[in-house]
């Protein structure tokens, strides 16, 4: 039941950030400033399913202003801060720009990969970690790097202010790509990030196929078939946050690489979603995230995107929304 419950929530976010998705208009074209221009892709693992990188530096200017800091959770969150510069060496208001999370193997079996960056000092962060973990940390060297292992973790500094901390064997695979420099992302990859803001606060990009190939979803599969067609023809999706003067901006971009296949699932999506705001009995809330949100397709491409802003929730008060009577039919059929 564990197992069921951890592949329904993965369905479940899949299927939220495909439901943003509706509309005709064109994509945007590539930014200047795309996430695949991230140095630390370097460290990607051949096998990822997931990647996604946060903006720590923007957050933590965030958090300093002062309407924040009249937050109750402020002086909270400031204990948490300083606990962790005691524990690492590393303030992380100051000393953290980036934080970049790749995930391999499975849903249910993941092993995942965190690099961090900044300007902290290596030496520095070395030491405290091995003030703080005593016999409990090992040091070993690997292609002249040294490893630390940590409980269930290994870490290491390949270079000046960064961190690579997860998986050991990970970290060693990372280790190896180093000679090479940056490496090739893998095409559906570079797709979506080529038109994801690499400055945005959050962005992130996965491979849905892997979701929905697990064996635990087989059930929602059989309940589900055109779906889960639609969603098969999607190689990668890429999603970003952002913060806009009113709210945040959440937007998706999905590669779909068979040719004019990208138009059908858009087709599929939309009427998707006119079936779902027409349906008796259909969940308020989801009829209102549906409501919210848009979608754009061009060539290979579906973008969609989805605003909790105040010019969005004022919108959203001022549509109507029509429950459908029961038919008379359908009452004589329940007695």
């Amino acid at each position: 039941m564990r197992q069921c419950g951890r592949f329904e929530t993965c369905a479940v976010l899949l299927l939220s950030v495909v439901s943003l998705w509706i509309g005709t208009a064109s994509v945007a074209p590539a930014a200047a400033d795309s996430a695949d221009a991230s140095p630390r892709l370097k460290y990607l693992p051949k096998d990822y399913w997931i990647v996604t990188e946060f903006d720590c530096g923007t957050v933590m200017r965030l958090l300093t202003l002062a309407r924040a800091q009249d937050n109750p959770q402020f002086a909270q969150l400031k204990q948490y801060l300083q606990l962790a510069k005691q524990f690492t060496g590393i303030d992380l208001e100051k000393d953290v720009d980036w934080i970049t999370l790749f995930v391999t193997g499975t849903s249910d079996e993941m092993k995942v990969l965190v690099v961090v960056q900044g300007s902290f000092n290596n030496d520095v962060v070395a030491k405290r970690l091995a003030a703080s973990l005593g016999d409990s940390i090992t040091e070993s060297t690997y292609k002249k790097h040294t490893i630390y292992t940590l409980p269930n973790a290994g870490l290491c500094f390949p270079e000046a202010s960064t961190i690579l901390v997860g998986e050991e064997s990970l970290v060693r695979k990372a280790i190896d790509r180093l000679p090479g420099g940056t490496q090739p992302l893998p095409e559906s990859l570079k797709r979506v990030l080529d038109r994801t803001p690499g400055k945005s606060v959050i962005w992130a990009a996965f491979r849905p196929q892997v979701l929905l190939d697990e064996e635990g979803l087989a059930d929602w599969q059989a309940g589900h078939r055109e779906l889960h067609r639609a969603l098969k023809k999607i190689d990668c999706v890429s999603v970003f946050f952002d913060l806009s003067d009113d709210g945040l901006l959440i937007q998706a971009l999905g590669y779909v690489p068979a040719p004019g296949e990208a138009k059908s699932v858009h087709q599929y999506l939309s009427d998707r979603k006119k079936n779902l705001l027409h349906e008796e009995g259909a969940n308020v809330l989801f009829t209102s995230l549906l409501i919210l949100s848009e979608i754009k397709t061009s060539g290979p491409y579906v973008e969609g995107s989805f605003r909790l802003t105040g010019q969005a929730f004022k919108e959203l008060w001022e549509t109507k929304v029509i429950v459908r009577p029961k038919s008379p039919a359908r009452r004589s059929k329940e007695r």
